[in-house]
């Protein structure tokens, strides 16, 4: 191939998804073309395929136009296609989803059964759909295996003398060209008796009205004998009344059961019963259950979110679906039964579910809810340590591994520098081993994958002896901490944190659980008389920052929908960590831990004003941690604390300004002298007061520390207009 030639393969632009006509209906053909202008040169060199719903329809061909005849609605979805040179890197397009329409319904065969000596009428009714309405269709009839009747009318009428014995129907609904038919389910009409009590219509779904009536031939009691009518379901009464009518107005799946009447004179002389029906309420549909195209997903990745349901009696075309993030509406009803998001972000994180409606039958059902986590896209790779320790004596060995998680792809591939020179590059392992150290050995560590940052380092030492005092190279809030006093040889070990001696947990070791800040101290130890080690400095990383409280939309409009955050941040090397979220207002809790950071009002108003704080914690609870507590009240009625106390405070500075003038004027070169000797100017007693704020908190969140005037952040409310 020319050099123009691949020249010109690279340059191939993105194909694009083309159907005609625009609108398809179920039973008619398909055609789609994978287009791509290029030039007439290329075209020979080009394989096109074509995916739904990111499952291959089409293998790589030369082919860039298919037809799908007779297209069902369970082809409907989203398409895209790919184009590439001959074994060279494809182009794919953006997805476009294409929908097949329901020219009508699945039929229903229902009856309308009369008193004795009446016509029966059975109907196959159908539903037209969107783009139905001109479509001719006819009608079948069978009465068992024997087709009785086929026409364009939807009814079918049979004589009084049938209703004497039982006999299974069936009807369909066909296009005139027979490339659609449909089959109704199965209905047995049966024998009248002299009690006999009736379903109208015969056949019936979620949504629809049933009547039960407990019809009877009134010469058995006299024409004018007044009768009391009882309905039992299974063994349960549900009605007793003058009326033979017992209607259900919207059916459910619960009303399923064998039902059965009976009628008697108010003295009970005379009682009789009538024999047992079965009723199933078909399922319209199933509750949904959202399914996710990848869950945890990488920030950046495109997210497909599946509403799955599985219909029964209607067709999917009749079905509406809904999607929701944290009770927030992502996508009102639509036909499309997935929402995409091409591009999803770390704030996305969240609960999902959908919902499914039949808007003429006024059924809707809700999935369970779904938690999905967004991870980030690029985790800087860790280095560990084992043993765990940042020192060790010549001879030991020591094992180096690359932590990169989930995001590094199936296979990658591991680069190693010490002292900031490459080791080694694009090794498949992704541990370093070093059998035998030696004082060589000693130096910084870094790791790398692909293109991600360089590993934090992570410093080793290697000496001769003869005692040294091992810890790990990093200590975190909540980590186990187990620092050894080790030599070649034995004695009494006795530990040192900042020269005050500390009993070591057991032998040569001393164990710390759930470590804190204060924790962080200079460190050593001592074997016998003999033997000193130097010192190590033990500083204990923070985990995750101290929470903060932030809300949205700011300034608010009493009414609007309000969200809060409980903001942190974890240590970079600890990205990974999972952690939990809880929310408190005036000291009482509003939500328990979960692993939402989202805590949202909707319509806000005067009952959800007050102080708000949040806590964060890990799952074992070792590091736990509160905010500060954020005040959001109405602007009218805390006007003081919003607007006033800041100008409140402006005011008393001035006043004292200004007696601290008229009282000391005289004495004010001896005063500057005696402020100067305190060492401390006035900003920087402000900024130990601020610092105070980081204290150890107490152990549990419930309740919440009071906040104290300087834990306060304001937050004004705007009445809506």
């Amino acid at each position: 191939m020319s050099a123009a030639a691949k020249g010109e393969i690279e340059l191939i632009p993105k194909p694009e998804i083309r159907v005609s006509p625009k609108v398809i209906t179920e039973g008619s053909d398909m055609p789609i073309t994978c287009h791509c202008p290029v030039s007439s040169q290329l075209k020979p060199i080009l394989q096109f395929a074509l995916y739904k719903d990111e499952t291959t329809l089409i293998e790589f061909s030369s082919a860039s136009e298919w037809h799908i005849s007779q297209a069902q609605t369970e082809q409907s979805g989203y398409y895209t296609c790919a184009v590439r040179p001959w074994n060279g890197k494809e182009q794919r397009s953006d997805g476009v989803y294409i929908p097949i329409y329901e020219l009508f319904s699945k039929p229903v065969i229902k009856v309308s059964p009369n008193s004795a000596g009446d016509t029966l009428s059975l109907t196959c009714d159908t539903q037209r759909g969107r783009y139905g309405d001109n479509t001719q269709l006819e009608f079948v009839f069978n009465k068992g295996r024997n087709e009785v009747q086929r026409s364009r009318s939807s009814e079918y009428r049979l004589p009084s003398a049938w209703a004497q014995d039982s006999e299974v129907f069936i009807c369909a609904a066909a296009t005139s060209d027979n490339k659609v038919y449909k089959w109704s389910d199965h209905i047995t009409i049966q024998r009248t008796e002299p009690l006999v009590i009736r379903m109208n219509p015969y056949s019936v779904t979620e949504g629809d009205t049933l009547s039960l009536t407990c019809d009877t031939q009134r010469g058995r009691y006299g024409e004018n004998t007044q009768l009391v009518f009882v309905f039992y379901k299974g063994r349960n009464e549900v009605q007793r009344s003058l009326s033979s009518e017992y209607r259900l107005p919207s059916v459910r799946v619960y009303d399923s059961g064998e039902y059965h009447c009976a009628a008697a004179t108010p003295d009970n002389t005379v009682y009789r019963w009538s024999s047992t029906i079965t009723i199933q309420i078909p399922e319209m549909f199933s509750k949904p259950e959202l399914r996710v195209s990848s869950n945890p997903i990488t920030e950046g990745s495109a997210l497909t979110l599946t509403c799955g349901t599985t219909p029964s009696t209607v067709s999917t075309g009749e079905l509406q679906f809904a999607f929701y993030w944290d009770g927030q509406e992502l996508q009102g009803f639509t036909s499309s039964n997935q929402y995409r998001v091409y591009s999803v972000q770390l704030e996305d994180s969240g609960n999902y579910s959908c919902e499914v409606q039949h808007p003429a039958k006024r059924i809707l059902k809700t999935s369970e809810l779904f938690y999905i986590q967004v991870v980030g896209g690029a985790v800087r790779p860790v280095v560990s340590l084992s043993p765990n320790w940042a020192n060790i004596l010549t001879g030991d060995w020591v094992t180096l591994t690359c932590d990169v998680g989930s995001t590094a792809g199936t296979a990658p591939r591991y680069s190693w520098y010490k002292d900031n020179k490459m080791m080694n590059k694009d090794t498949p392992t992704k541990e370093y081993i070093i059998y035998y150290a030696l004082e060589t050995n000693s130096g910084t560590y870094q790791c790398q994958t692909g293109t991600s940052e360089r590993s934090e380092p992570v410093s080793l030492s290697v000496t001769d002896g003869p005692l040294i005092l091992q810890a790990p190279p990093y200590v975190y809030e909540g980590d186990s901490l187990t620092m050894r006093c080790y030599s070649k040889s034995g004695g009494d070990t006795v530990f040192y944190k900042d020269n005050n001696p500390v009993a070591p947990t057991y032998g040569d070791q001393l164990h710390t659980e759930g470590v804190n800040m204060t924790v962080t101290g200079t460190y050593r130890c001592s074997k016998g008389k003999t033997y000193q080690s130097d010192s190590v400095f033990i500083s204990v990383r923070e985990l995750f920052s101290r929470p903060e409280i932030k809300v949205r939309p700011s300034p608010l409009a009493e009414g609007s929908n309000m969200t809060i955050t409980c903001d942190t941040a974890l240590h970079p090397s600890r990205i990974t960590t999972p952690l939990q979220f809880a929310f408190y207002i005036n000291g009482n809790t509003v939500r328990e831990f979960s692993l939402s950071r989202i805590y949202r009002v909707y319509s806000a108003g005067p009952g959800d004003w007050g102080d708000y704080s949040c806590a964060v914690r890990t799952p074992t609870g070792t590091v736990l941690k509160l905010s500060n507590v954020t005040q959001i009240h109405e602007k009218g009625k805390n006007f003081l604390l919003s607007v006033g106390l800041p100008l409140l405070v402006i005011l008393i500075i001035i006043i004292a300004v200004g007696i601290y003038k008229l009282r000391h004027k005289a004495g004010q070169t001896r005063r500057s002298s005696d402020q100067s000797n305190t060492g401390i100017p006035l900003s920087e007693t402000q900024a130990l007061a601020e610092d105070g704020d980081s204290q150890p908190h107490p152990a549990s969140p419930a309740p919440p520390p009071t906040a104290t005037d300087n834990d306060a952040t304001y937050s004004v409310v705007m009445p809506s207009k």
